[in-house]
């Protein structure tokens, strides 16, 4: 695996290990109430989309489950980020990121 695919990788698992720190015991009207919070957790879900873009491209034949998904979800985030459902977002983190 290139250099530059372990990267992307320690970028997906850094950004995963911040939101847990971001979201540990924190329950949603908390969340969804705090600029703070939704931007850490937006920021990180972004980083971990374009990661995961940039691993696609870099490894063609690596094949990561909810790929689609992952790079789909950055997309609204980054161009699509005024109508951004936080309960959607909660979702995600507490469905793919449990403590």
């Amino acid at each position: 695996m290139p250099l530059d695919a372990r990267v992307y990788l320690q970028d997906v698992l850094s950004a995963v290990q911040d939101i847990r720190e971001f979201t540990r015991g924190v329950e949603f009207e908390e969340y969804s109430e705090s600029r703070l919070l939704i931007s850490a957790v937006e920021r990180q879900l972004s980083i971990i989309g374009e990661a995961v873009t940039q691993l696609l491209k870099l490894e063609t034949g690596l094949t990561l489950t909810d790929a689609r998904a992952i790079t789909g979800f950055r997309n609204i985030l980054i161009h699509n980020y005024a109508r951004v459902n936080q309960a959607v977002v909660w979702t995600i983190v507490q469905d793919n990121f449990p403590l």
